[in-house]
């Protein structure tokens, strides 16, 4: 047990230095291309993307802005012009602070304005925003409100999340074709852009056209999604539980080896003080030294003769 827990503590230690290590290079804003021709960049923020204060802040509004559109529209249809219930929705899309759209999507409030036939498109708009992806958009732009500058941006952002956490190298050409972009320069822009945003860390192999990815942030969750969340996590666990038998076997292993060389340091110290001690009575009784298994037999045979040419 103390070896399984020396092991996890052995992994929660690297795991704490890997985070401290993305924390870092969150923590730095740098922009530097190398002879190879390798843009490497990465944001000045202090905050990893999990759930950001202002992202929750503005979702909290919106939520806010739209339960009381929603109740001044039941009261009074007057008091609520059609127009400022879409306009809440828009402004959440275009907030900048705001890449996570999962809990307007599911608030009552949402959930009971697709129920009206007028407003069921922009239930559909906050779902793209949530999960979709550019050719999404593509596939069903006739059934949506069309999408402003900063919303087709904001979409583009989301397309390269998504790609980058199925793939850790992505190809120019790939790239330009799934954000739609008319040129490797504009491709190159939405990049950067979303690593200044803290949503993606990446560089930029110009001399080989590609993007390794570093790390992205993770997008909203269908609840399909979840059983394949779970398989993966499960593999994890599994991974995780392989390495901690490896390191107790490694440890096993390095106690054995330090064991066995403790014994031979004590089995020499031994031997060691027992040829000292027969050294000293031979020479104080002024005998000849006894035979021992660890003297040669020509050093014994002239041993013999010099004690016997002393006699």
């Amino acid at each position: 047990m103390v070896r399984r827990a020396v092991a996890r503590h052995i992994i929660c230690q690297v795991r704490r230095r890997q985070a401290a290590k993305h924390r870092r290079l969150l923590g730095r804003r740098a922009l530097s291309v190398c002879d190879a021709g390798i843009v490497a960049c990465s944001s000045d923020s202090d905050s990893s993307y999990a759930a950001t204060e202002p992202e929750l802040a503005t979702t909290a509004a919106a939520i806010s802005a739209l339960a009381t559109a929603m109740a001044a529209a039941r009261t009074d249809p007057r008091a609520a012009p059609q127009a400022s219930i879409p306009e809440i929705i828009v402004r959440a899309l275009e907030d900048e602070s705001v890449y996570h759209f999962g809990r307007l999507l599911n608030s009552p409030q949402v959930a009971e304005l697709v129920e009206i036939e007028q407003f069921a498109q922009y239930g559909r708009l906050l779902e793209l925003f949530s999960f979709g992806v550019l050719n999404d958009y593509k596939t069903v732009a006739a059934q949506l409100p069309q999408l402003s500058p900063q919303q087709l941006n904001k979409l583009k952002h989301l397309t390269l999340v998504t790609l980058a956490s199925n793939e850790k190298v992505l190809h120019y050409d790939r790239l330009i074709a799934e954000l739609d972009c008319s040129s490797e320069q504009e491709m190159e822009d939405l990049v950067i852009e979303s690593i200044y945003k803290n949503i993606l860390m990446a560089k930029l192999d110009q001399k080989r056209r590609l993007v390794e990815v570093d790390f992205t942030v993770g997008r909203d969750v269908r609840k399909q999604d979840l059983p394949d969340i779970f398989a993966k996590l499960e593999a994890w666990s599994n991974t995780c539980e392989e390495a901690l038998e490896k390191i107790s076997a490694d440890i096993e292993t390095v106690n054995a080896e330090a064991a066995a060389k403790l014994d031979d340091s004590r089995n020499f110290t031994n031997t060691l003080q027992e040829l000292r001690s027969n050294h000293v009575m031979a020479a104080a009784e002024g005998l000849p030294r006894s035979d021992s298994q660890y003297e040669s037999s020509e050093y014994q045979r002239e041993a013999q003769r010099v004690g016997a040419d002393a006699s």
